[in-house]
């Protein structure tokens, strides 16, 4: 086995890899022809989406709110709740 000795310049391999990816980034191959095809990605999210990101993020907002209420709801009830006298209480 021979081992050789050369010099790489890492910058130009990175760079070649880089534009290597960004070329193939919106490629989208056809089977029936087997050309390549540039398509770009939509601009921006549909509208339905959005409708339902915001749906989601007030249904998490409720449950969140929902939860504090209860929690303190709990705990107020608790605190009026009868305190046994020390000989009642198991330790």
């Amino acid at each position: 086995m021979s081992s050789s000795n050369r010099t790489v310049n890492v910058e130009e391999t990175a760079s070649v890899k880089h534009q290597a990816a960004a070329a193939d980034q919106h490629a989208v191959a056809t089977p029936d022809d087997g050309e390549v095809k540039n398509t770009e990605p939509p601009a921006h999210a549909s509208r339905g989406r959005k409708i339902a990101g915001i749906l989601v993020a007030a249904a998490l907002i409720s449950a969140i709110v929902w939860g504090l209420y209860m929690r303190a709801a709990n705990e107020a009830s608790v605190a009026r709740a009868p305190r046994l006298p020390p000989f009642l209480q198991s330790t």
